[in-house]
């Protein structure tokens, strides 16, 4: 134990002649009257037993001392062991929506009052990134309002970064750290020994589910004019039997289409339509076939659809290849609005007019200077990426960086790639898609300098045959050359639709229940038994003078003596 300010202690000192001023007893004085002398014999006597009187001091003295004592030792603050501290690591993805993040805030505002008002608290958030919502603070207005910010968003979670950030700060407050997740984490999550515990929330056993997984506009490849655009809706469910939902489009207020579609089991399905004009997109699902529906934040989408001018693209290529690269690229522009195409040979001379963005296939003097440029396939040498290649056991997806703009409704789930070229980022590049063997999709640079890198092989890989490509492309020339035709909406993540999360071989033990703290300080606490007991006694020496006043009034002969001898006869009359 610990004391604040420890020179209060003396006044312990106190205590001697408290144990004086008990100690020191009043002798009565006792006064013989003769006239009372007859009531001698009608008297009673209320006094109270005299051992009964000396153990009531006794007690007196005892609590008047303690009491004495606890508030000398309260005035010098003990502070016990030290502070609790507790860190709350809580999962914000969009599995999480609804009564999961509710019983996940309930469970820590009851943690926040087990603690007390000499406990500290800490929140760490898991979305695309995990950061840190509030730092150890004790109990007051900021955590309660740190608690109500508490939302589940249309993201997926860093669990792992958000764990270590956690204990990162268990570790240096001396802290305890419990997670809140929809779903048991493996306990290689904890890189501290796996003491770090978890609060399962949401256990009623969410398996249906129908949400939109994606929602972009496009220029039609078959389209009228520069007005007439085409948006794509993609709806999946995690059901493991057909789903039928109810599809609602509204553009600019009016709805353009109100469809019922069939979605198959743990499956997805796209919707078209039609549009033309600007104004605000809006998609909404619904179930329609009468079932449970997990979660409600992936029911909607929206995004701001505007009139643009298409980019103008300079594609370079080695026009003898047979390769059907060339094909798939065209394909993908063509789908992402790109009308206006300039066709250059690698080994050419650079066109005079550049254009907005170039899409290189082979690498050469053709390649035009000072534009940004998308290289697929292609081993470029002054991007300084150690390109190599690898085979199919290399070539298995890792992870992808669903949190970029580049990757914004690009589900590239279940990738099948038998070949592709993987390379280390240079030098303030970013990895955006990582193969076993390494990364497969890097973007760097700047302005008129940005550049994207793919190194999947399109021909021995089924990304040409995903809604994904274009819309990749789309994003890539929207980062390039900012005048894409294909705009995403940000959608809840495929995964987080399909309700996925892998059983962990072994789970993180589980937090139990708050329990329940006085809520007292210590030093508060010892005061107030200190102050009890000081009433005790004074009540105790009140009830000692009212059964025996100082001075009493004896008739005469009333002595100890007299007392114990026997009353006189009274004569008898004959």
């Amino acid at each position: 134990m610990s004391l604040a300010a420890p020179i209060f202690l003396a006044a312990l000192g106190l205590l001697v002649p408290i144990l004086i001023t008990f100690l020191v007893k009043r002798r009565r004085r006792v006064v013989r009257v003769p006239s009372t002398m007859l009531w001698r014999l009608g008297a009673k006597s209320i006094s109270r037993s005299r051992r009964i009187r000396n153990v009531r001091r006794l007690v007196a003295l005892l609590a008047c001392l303690a009491g004495a004592g606890l508030l000398a030792l309260a005035a010098a603050r003990p502070g016990g062991k030290g502070i609790a501290t507790a860190v709350y690591v809580v999962d914000t993805s969009a599995s999480m929506a609804g009564a999961p993040i509710e019983e996940a805030r309930r469970y820590v505002r009851r943690e926040v009052a087990a603690l007390g008002p000499n406990g500290r608290v800490a929140i760490v958030v898991a979305g695309d990134e995990a950061r840190v919502l509030l730092p150890p603070t004790s109990p007051g207005p900021l955590v309660d309002r740190a608690i109500a910010q508490i939302e589940a968003a249309k993201e997926t979670a860093a669990m792992d970064e958000a764990i270590g950030l956690g204990e990162g700060l268990g570790v240096a407050h001396h802290a305890r750290v419990v997670v809140l997740s929809d779903r048991p984490l493996d306990r290689a999550a904890s890189r501290v020994g796996g003491w770090t515990e978890q609060r399962v929330v949401g256990r009623g056993g969410k398996s249906d589910n129908l949400g939109i997984v994606s929602l972009f506009t496009r220029t039609a490849p078959d389209a009228r004019d520069d007005e007439e655009r085409d948006a794509t809706v993609v709806v999946a469910t995690s059901s493991t039997s057909p789903r039928r939902g109810r599809l609602v489009v509204t553009f600019a207020g009016r709805v353009v289409a109100d469809r019922s579609i069939d979605v198959p089991a743990q499956g997805e399905h796209t919707e078209n339509v039609t549009l033309r004009g600007g104004g605000k997109l809006v998609a909404r699902i619904a179930s329609d076939d009468g079932r449970s529906d997990a979660l409600a934040i992936d029911d909607e989408a929206s995004l701001e659809e505007t009139a643009r001018k298409p980019p103008k693209v300079t594609l370079v290529r080695d026009k003898e290849d047979t390769a059907a690269t060339y094909f798939f690229v065209s394909r993908a522009l063509s789908a992402a609005g790109v009308t206006d195409v300039d066709d250059v040979a690698s080994n050419s001379a650079p066109p005079k007019d550049a254009g907005d963005v170039a899409v290189v296939l082979r690498d050469g003097p053709g390649r035009p200077r000072g534009v940004p440029a998308f290289y697929v396939g292609v081993a470029a040498d002054e991007l300084e990426i150690d390109a190599h290649h690898a085979d199919k056991s290399g070539a298995h997806l890792r992870s992808i960086a669903a949190e970029d703009p580049l990757m914004r409704g690009v589900a590239l789930d279940e990738l099948t790639s038998l070949r592709a070229l993987v390379g280390a980022p240079p030098h303030g590049a970013r990895s955006l898609v990582d193969l076993d063997a390494g990364p497969a999709l890097i973007a760097g640079g700047s302005g008129k300098n940005a550049w994207v890198w793919l190194g999947l092989d399109l021909e021995r890989s089924d990304l040409v045959l995903k809604v994904a490509f274009p819309v990749l492309v789309g994003n890539v020339l929207t980062q390039l050359g900012g005048a894409t035709q294909v705009i995403s909406a940000k959608t809840v993540p495929r995964d987080e639709v399909m309700l996925e999360g892998a059983a962990p071989a072994a789970a993180l033990p589980d937090a139990s229940e708050p329990r329940w703290r006085i809520p007292l300080s210590p030093p508060a606490l010892i005061a107030l038994l200190g102050g009890l007991l000081l009433a005790f006694e004074a009540w105790l020496s009140l009830s000692c003078s009212r059964g025996a006043s100082p001075s009493r009034a004896l008739p005469a002969g009333d002595s100890p003596r007299a007392r114990r001898a026997p009353p006189p006869r009274t004569p008898e009359i004959a």
